[in-house]
């Protein structure tokens, strides 16, 4: 008779089927529960008060509880709300909320004490769970995909394809979040609360199907009219996939309940018409409702690795630029699982870091050996160490990241490069730079140059304060082969690695960086040498006017391939005369070179008049019909050789 009542109000009272317990791992939705579109609300809450009272004078516990459960409910919107004002709701007044979940409080108590059975009643809002995601882990424990390292090292992990209908489907993919084996993890669960009173929660279960989650049981009060975020601490038990479905909750006076997961806002949409019987049954109380899952994977235990400390007298490191610094960095294994090492890197190329054993055991110390430049604006630095566990398949691995602090003071500094042909030997060149000491005191420096494995020390020289010297190097030509696409910064990273300046400063050695130079354009040319080399043999002694010397001039082809047939031609010079200085045959046309030959060629010159004389040698590809002055592409020249002539 009371549910005959209200309906003709338009009020739907929860069915007495439904104060049942409810099935286990079924999700609460109420299609029942509907508001009905039609009914003035003063006269619905005119209606149920007098229900009410009626239930009270019986007097019926469950039909009270009925009465006050579908009160709240038609006080509250039946939607997944969201920050806007509600207005679908019957208006109530919180102190009338408040009163009503009062009453419901005292007559559980009293049902409870008379001695009746199944007293408490269903929550009234179905779409308690708006949200269920899993809090980030410290950097100490977040995983790492392996097989994304390898992709970004690789560069396989980008897309060829300039449109791909597949990405779409893959980026709307549901990712699974990844959980590790007795290892607590943060599940921050979001309810709503529709009404203007607090609730008070027991505890929130996760409803898994797959993997075993233990969710410690904690108790919360959910504020008034809000969306709030809970954190559950959640141990995975055993190792696999799994799917979370619902929440099972258990609100002060209410069943535990499955309350699936509703993200965003939703609301039943109006009918314009509304027949009586799809009012009684609660149509399209739930149409365009979608309901969400959280998919998880469950890995084996996973270690753990912590800073113990390190060898460091300091929290910053102070160092010179240039100068080189050893330390230690001591690790443990705090977990129960050995760990292997796969990866000690640092952030910047001025720390090293090497570890001998790649393998820690569980509650085990390992030593890492760092060595450390001194490099300018260079202060915080980090050594990343990637592990994983030692035995099994190691899909993931952890990250632990130790932090360095370093002061770096300013010592040698090398700028103005200039580069010019060497007049020692035709296959080699000069090199200049100035040094300039940026420290207060005084410093001992020493170059020295590379050639053929070998450094040759120059002799030392002390840099006073705030002062420069101009440093003077020769270099021979480190290339045997010919590379003509080389590029400035490989031709000057070449060139660098074969100049080293070493400083002392009191106890303190280093060497000085030489990475501020920057190599003028035309340079590039000289560094990249000529396809084919040429270089004179100089005269063994002064030459007679008159007679005949032999000139010795090599050839050396520092290409890939073969060469050309050569035209070589000798260019005498004296001062104060005009051509011919000498006599004989000043050309040769000289067969192709295979790649990597070497050739020498004989001249006799005879020099017909008394003084200093000059010599260089030309070589360009011969080409028929070409006169013999004439330039072509692909010109060499070598150095000039001096000879006296009496």
């Amino acid at each position: 008779m009371v549910t005959e009542i209200a309906r003709v109000y338009g009020i739907d009272l929860v069915d007495p089927a439904y104060l049942r317990q409810s099935t286990e791992g079924e999700s609460t939705i109420l299609p029942a529960l509907s508001n009905p579109d039609f009914g003035s609300s003063p006269m619905k809450i005119a209606t149920l008060k007098e229900l009410l009272a009626l239930c009270e004078a019986a007097p019926d516990p469950h039909g009270i509880l009925r009465i006050l459960a579908s009160f709240l409910h038609l006080a509250s919107p039946s939607a997944a709300v969201d920050l806007t004002t509600r207005t679908d709701s019957i208006e109530l007044a919180p102190e009338e909320q408040s009163r009503l979940a009062n009453m419901m409080s005292r007559t559980i108590g009293v049902a409870r004490h008379l001695g009746l059975q199944d007293t408490q009643v269903e929550y009234w809002d179905p779409y308690m769970l708006r949200g269920l995601t899993f809090a980030p882990a410290s950097m100490q424990r977040t995983l790492i995909d392996r097989q994304k390292i390898v992709r970004a090292a690789t560069g396989t992990g980008s897309n060829p394809l300039l449109y791909d209908p597949n990405s779409s489907r893959q980026a709307t993919a549901q990712q699974s979040t990844v959980l590790v084996q007795h290892q607590t993890a943060t599940c921050l669960v979001t309810l709503q609360n529709t009404l203007d009173v607090a609730i008070e929660i027991e505890w929130i279960q996760l409803v898994t199907d797959g993997a075993m989650l233990e969710v410690e049981s904690k108790s919360v009060q959910l504020g008034a009219a809000c969306l709030q975020q809970v954190a559950l601490q959640v141990v995975p038990t055993s190792v696999g996939k799994a799917v979370v479905t619902a929440c099972k909750i258990k609100v002060l006076g209410c069943r535990e309940q499955d309350f699936s997961l509703v993200q965003g806002p939703w609301a039943s949409a109006k009918s314009l018409l509304t027949t009586a019987s799809q009012t009684a049954v609660g149509v399209g109380g739930s149409t365009g409702l979608t309901t969400s899952t959280v998919s998880l994977e469950v890995i084996a235990s996973m270690p753990v690795i912590e800073l113990k400390s390190t060898s460091l007298q300091e929290d910053t490191l102070r160092i010179l630029e240039g100068e080189s610094q050893r330390f230690e960095i001591t690790v443990r294994n705090t977990s129960v699982v050995d760990a292997a090492i796969s990866e000690a890197v640092c952030t910047s190329t001025c720390l090293r870091i090497v570890h001998t054993d790649e393998t820690i055991g569980a509650g085990s110390t390992m030593i890492l050996r760092a060595e450390l430049v001194g490099e300018m604006d260079v202060s915080n630095l980090r050594v990343n160490v990637f592990y994983s566990r030692a035995s099994g398949i190691n899909t993931y691995a952890r990250l632990l990241s130790v932090p360095i602090h370093a002061t770096v003071s300013a010592t040698l500094q090398a700028q103005d490069l200039e580069i010019i042909p060497s007049a020692t030997g035709d296959e080699a060149f000069d090199v200049s730079f100035t040094l300039a000491n940026n420290h207060r005191s005084d410093t001992t420096y020493i170059c020295a140059t590379l050639h053929d494995s070998t450094w040759t020390d120059e002799p030392s020289s002390i840099l006073s304060s705030s002062q420069s010297h101009r440093i003077h190097l020769t270099l021979p030509q480190w290339n045997a082969t010919y590379v003509p696409d080389s590029s400035p910064a490989d031709l000057l990273a070449q060139m660098l690695a074969h100049i080293r300046i070493s400083w002392t400063l009191g106890s303190h050695r280093g060497t000085t960086s030489l990475v501020s130079l920057t190599l003028p354009s035309s340079a590039i040319p000289l560094l990249r040498g000529d396809p084919v080399a040429v270089s004179l043999t100089p005269f063994p002694h002064p030459l007679t006017q008159g007679t005949f010397a032999p000139l010795i001039v090599k050839l050396r082809n520092r290409t890939a391939s073969p060469s050309a047939a050569l035209y070589l031609q000798l260019h005498p010079h004296m001062g104060g005369a005009d051509p011919p200085a000498v006599v004989g045959s000043l050309t040769r046309l000289v067969p192709a070179l295979k790649a990597g030959d070497e050739r020498e060629v004989e001249f006799s010159v005879c020099p017909f008049l008394v003084g200093e004389l000059e010599v260089k040698a030309s070589m360009r590809p011969a080409r028929p019909g070409r006169a013999g002055k004439e330039s072509g592409d692909g010109e060499s020249w070598s150095r000039v050789v001096r000879v006296v002539v009496r």
